[in-house]
Protein backbone atom coordinates (compact mmCIF):
# COMPACT_ATOMS: atom_id res chain seq x y z
CA UNK A 1 0.00 0.00 0.00
CA UNK A 2 1.33 3.39 -1.03
CA UNK A 3 1.10 6.08 1.65
CA UNK A 4 1.27 9.75 0.69
CA UNK A 5 2.21 12.57 3.04
CA UNK A 6 0.04 15.68 3.29
CA UNK A 7 2.60 18.42 3.96
CA UNK A 8 0.05 21.08 4.92
CA UNK A 9 -2.10 19.67 7.69
CA UNK A 10 -3.15 21.98 10.48
CA UNK A 11 -4.42 20.61 13.77
CA UNK A 12 -5.21 21.46 17.36
CA UNK A 13 -4.55 19.01 20.17
CA UNK A 14 -7.11 18.34 22.90
CA UNK A 15 -5.76 19.88 26.10
CA UNK A 16 -7.19 17.00 28.13
CA UNK A 17 -6.57 13.73 26.23
CA UNK A 18 -4.17 14.90 23.45
CA UNK A 19 -6.36 13.77 20.53
CA UNK A 20 -5.50 15.78 17.42
CA UNK A 21 -8.29 17.50 15.50
CA UNK A 22 -7.78 18.41 11.83
CA UNK A 23 -8.68 21.89 10.62
CA UNK A 24 -10.19 21.90 7.12
CA UNK A 25 -8.43 24.53 5.02
CA UNK A 26 -11.64 26.09 3.70
CA UNK A 27 -13.29 26.44 7.12
CA UNK A 28 -13.52 29.76 9.00
CA UNK A 29 -10.58 28.41 11.01
CA UNK A 30 -8.37 27.36 8.13
CA UNK A 31 -4.94 28.57 7.23
CA UNK A 32 -3.69 29.00 3.74
CA UNK A 33 -0.41 27.40 2.68
CA UNK A 34 2.06 29.77 1.04
CA UNK A 35 0.14 32.89 2.08
CA UNK A 36 2.09 33.62 5.25
CA UNK A 37 -0.18 31.10 7.03
CA UNK A 38 -2.55 33.77 8.22
CA UNK A 39 -5.44 32.43 10.25
CA UNK A 40 -8.91 33.54 9.38
CA UNK A 41 -12.25 33.61 11.11
CA UNK A 42 -13.28 32.68 14.58
CA UNK A 43 -10.27 32.72 16.90
CA UNK A 44 -10.10 31.98 19.75
CA UNK A 45 -12.08 28.85 18.91
CA UNK A 46 -13.69 26.24 21.14
CA UNK A 47 -13.55 22.53 20.33
CA UNK A 48 -15.45 19.61 21.81
CA UNK A 49 -13.24 16.50 21.82
CA UNK A 50 -14.99 13.32 20.59
CA UNK A 51 -12.80 11.13 22.82
CA UNK A 52 -12.97 12.74 26.27
CA UNK A 53 -16.07 14.90 25.48
CA UNK A 54 -14.48 17.96 27.09
CA UNK A 55 -14.18 21.47 25.70
CA UNK A 56 -10.90 23.24 25.02
CA UNK A 57 -10.34 26.79 23.82
CA UNK A 58 -7.51 27.71 21.43
CA UNK A 59 -5.85 30.80 20.03
CA UNK A 60 -4.52 30.66 16.46
CA UNK A 61 -0.95 30.52 17.75
CA UNK A 62 -1.73 27.07 19.18
CA UNK A 63 -2.31 25.53 15.74
CA UNK A 64 0.03 22.64 15.01
CA UNK A 65 1.55 22.46 11.52
CA UNK A 66 2.22 18.78 10.84
CA UNK A 67 3.09 16.44 8.00
CA UNK A 68 0.43 13.74 8.15
CA UNK A 69 0.26 10.38 6.32
CA UNK A 70 -2.73 10.01 4.00
CA UNK A 71 -4.08 6.47 3.96
CA UNK A 72 -6.30 5.38 1.05
CA UNK A 73 -9.89 4.80 2.16
CA UNK A 74 -9.43 6.78 5.40
CA UNK A 75 -10.24 10.41 4.66
CA UNK A 76 -9.64 12.92 7.46
CA UNK A 77 -12.64 13.99 9.50
CA UNK A 78 -14.41 17.26 8.79
CA UNK A 79 -15.77 19.62 11.42
CA UNK A 80 -19.28 20.15 12.73
CA UNK A 81 -19.72 23.87 13.47
CA UNK A 82 -22.51 24.56 15.97
CA UNK A 83 -23.86 28.01 16.83
CA UNK A 84 -25.80 28.26 20.07
CA UNK A 85 -26.94 30.70 22.72
CA UNK A 86 -27.40 30.37 26.46
CA UNK A 87 -31.03 29.68 27.38
CA UNK A 88 -31.11 31.95 30.46
CA UNK A 89 -29.32 34.94 29.00
CA UNK A 90 -31.12 37.20 26.56
CA UNK A 91 -27.98 38.92 25.32
CA UNK A 92 -28.33 37.53 21.82
CA UNK A 93 -24.67 36.50 21.88
CA UNK A 94 -24.03 33.56 19.59
CA UNK A 95 -21.42 31.08 20.74
CA UNK A 96 -19.67 28.60 18.47
CA UNK A 97 -18.16 25.19 19.16
CA UNK A 98 -16.47 22.80 16.74
CA UNK A 99 -16.19 19.03 16.90
CA UNK A 100 -14.82 16.48 14.42
CA UNK A 101 -17.41 14.77 12.27
CA UNK A 102 -17.64 12.40 9.36
CA UNK A 103 -16.72 14.37 6.27
CA UNK A 104 -19.80 15.36 4.30
CA UNK A 105 -22.60 14.58 6.74
CA UNK A 106 -22.33 14.18 10.51
CA UNK A 107 -23.53 10.92 12.04
CA UNK A 108 -26.27 10.77 14.69
CA UNK A 109 -23.75 10.16 17.51
CA UNK A 110 -21.73 13.23 16.49
CA UNK A 111 -24.82 15.44 16.51
CA UNK A 112 -25.92 13.94 19.85
CA UNK A 113 -22.49 14.64 21.42
CA UNK A 114 -22.84 18.34 20.59
CA UNK A 115 -26.51 18.51 21.60
CA UNK A 116 -25.69 16.98 24.98
CA UNK A 117 -22.85 19.45 25.57
CA UNK A 118 -24.87 22.52 24.52
CA UNK A 119 -28.03 21.61 26.42
CA UNK A 120 -26.66 19.91 29.53
CA UNK A 121 -23.26 21.53 30.10
CA UNK A 122 -23.81 25.00 28.63
CA UNK A 123 -27.57 25.20 29.29
CA UNK A 124 -27.95 26.45 25.74
CA UNK A 125 -30.07 26.18 22.65
CA UNK A 126 -28.68 25.15 19.25
CA UNK A 127 -29.36 27.76 16.56
CA UNK A 128 -27.52 26.30 13.57
CA UNK A 129 -25.21 23.44 12.59
CA UNK A 130 -23.00 23.21 9.51
CA UNK A 131 -20.75 20.35 8.44
CA UNK A 132 -17.40 21.46 6.98
CA UNK A 133 -15.78 18.67 4.94
CA UNK A 134 -12.02 18.24 4.93
CA UNK A 135 -10.58 19.29 1.57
Amino acid sequence: MMVRIDPCRYQVECKHCKMRIDLPRQSPLGRFPNLENLPKGEWPANFLCPVCERESSYFYKEILDVAQPLYPGQPPLGLLRTEYEHAQERSGERLVIYTPCTSGAPQANEIERVRKFVEEVENGKILRQDAIPFE
